[in-house]
């Protein structure tokens, strides 16, 4: 199973952000599915361009399609950290360190 992560390029101004979602695309054998929903809680310090996830939060994932007999885990996972630039309007990347 691979994990196709891709820059997040929204118009927005940063300053905090409490949650935000993400569409994830999984593939496998040339069979692909999507994660209809997912959601991370984030916390940021005021002006900072890097948030660090909540530690303990989990990444609440909804299955839109997925193939049988495969689920998807993900117990208090490590950091996941998000990274802005001083560019203008801010992009955004989304670095996963682990993935079960």
């Amino acid at each position: 199973m691979s994990l196709l992560c891709t820059t997040l390029l929204p118009l927005l101004v940063l300053g905090f952000i409490p949650k935000f979602s993400l569409s994830i695309e999984f593939s496998l054998n040339y069979q692909h599915w999507i994660v209809n929903t997912a959601n991370i809680t984030t916390e940021c310090i005021s002006n900072s361009t890097v948030c660090i996830g909540v530690t303990n939060g989990q990444l609440d994932l909804s299955w839109l399609t997925a193939v049988d007999g495969m689920s998807f885990k993900c117990t208090s996972p490590p950091l996941v950290t998000l990274v802005s630039s001083t560019v203008n309007p801010l992009p955004l990347a989304l670095r996963f360190t682990w993935l079960q």
